[in-house]
């Protein structure tokens, strides 16, 4: 019998950012140079055109001088430029700003109401197996658990008793438990669900509406912190406490210092190492919401993954993917290589 590869498919596919560590590895140099072709058509030195990261066809002449391998036969070397300051990740730009409006600043905790968190917890749990029916089946045992909810006042005092908190949630929690249970049950009958488009738009739904849910507080209710909006414009992040010490914003003296020394009276621009700094608290306080918020986080190798929305090591792809073009003896550089000369030229400025 003629033998015949087995069908194969592809079951999962994670995509992820490279950390520092990753990216010092990867690097065969560090591009410090602005200028990337001298006058004589030769490549610089610690330019974007350093033969250290490969060889160009009809451009470079030589062998690669880090795999000694010709222009046919090299497949580049990446390299890397060193940000004087972290800068935001233009990728994660909306995430961030959205983290960032959630987080208080002065404990780092997410003050969300433990029955959200649960229903938030279970409704991804269901979705990653491909349940989107079920997972919004979750609002309706919540729904049904809150009618005795706990209430909290404008600032985020509790007026019933904790144990009955306690009680409650284990409560809810139980019907969760059995719930899901009952759907894992059906579901090994019926077989494993497809990761969809639908259940995509479902998961995105329920963290929408578990961001939404964050009733706006003049305090923090762990630390009585005073709340800080932020908003984005033009390029920088801007912070602005939403209560002062005056008039109705009386608070306790006793708790004045938060995780960054911002300025209580006044809007102020928070830096990318200040909110690096935020992140790197938040993810202590509350690394299971963050996660379950935001997924690309749990692939993360690093000790602070959520420095994943900031740039320190800006990686360069070889010289191979974004060649030169030679019209006789005029040098056309690629798009690519504009904006990187701009980045260096940047970080020339803030070093000086």
């Amino acid at each position: 019998m003629e033998d015949v590869a087995p069908y194969t498919e592809i079951d999962r596919l994670d995509l992820r950012m490279y950390s520092d560590e990753e990216i010092e590895k990867i690097s065969v140099m560090q591009v410090t140079s602005e200028e990337s072709i001298n006058n004589m058509g030769h490549c610089c030195k610690g330019g974007l055109y350093d033969q250290r990261m490969g060889v160009m066809m009809r451009i470079s002449t030589g062998v690669c001088e880090t795999c000694h391998l010709n222009a046919e036969k090299c497949m580049g070397h990446c390299g890397h430029i060193d940000m004087p300051v972290p800068v935001y990740n233009p990728v994660f730009l909306t995430h961030l700003y959205k983290l960032l409006r959630i987080v208080c600043f002065g404990c780092g905790s997410i003050p969300a109401n433990s029955m959200d968190v649960l229903q938030l917890q279970y409704q991804l749990k269901l979705l990653s197996e491909g349940y989107s029916h079920e997972a919004l089946g979750v609002c309706q045992i919540v729904s049904e658990v809150r009618e005795d909810e706990i209430q909290v006042d404008a600032d985020g005092k509790e007026t019933k008793a904790t144990g009955a908190a306690v009680t409650m949630l284990m409560s809810l929690k139980a019907k969760l438990d059995a719930y899901y249970e009952s759907v894992s049950a059906r579901a090994a009958d019926e077989g494993s669900r497809v990761y969809t488009s639908t259940v995509r738009s479902v998961r995105d739904e329920c963290v929408k509406s578990f961001i939404s849910s964050l009733k706006p507080r003049r305090f923090c209710p762990n630390c009585k912190y005073p709340s800080f909006s932020v908003i984005y414009r033009m390029s920088q992040m801007i912070v602005a406490p939403k209560a002062t010490h005056a008039g109705k914003g009386k608070r306790d003296d006793a708790v004045v210092s938060g995780i960054l020394d911002l300025d209580l009276s006044r809007q102020s621009v928070l830096t990318p190492l200040q909110a690096r700094q935020l992140l790197r608290e938040a993810w202590k306080s509350d690394s299971m919401t963050l996660s379950q918020i935001f997924p690309v986080l749990n692939n993360s190798p690093t000790k602070h993954p959520t420095d994943l929305f900031f740039i320190s090591k800006l990686l360069v792809i070889p010289p191979k993917y974004r060649p030169l073009v030679r019209m006789g003896d005029l040098f056309l550089e690629h798009d690519s290589v504009v904006l990187l000369k701009n980045v260096l030229r940047l970080c020339r400025c803030m070093t000086f």
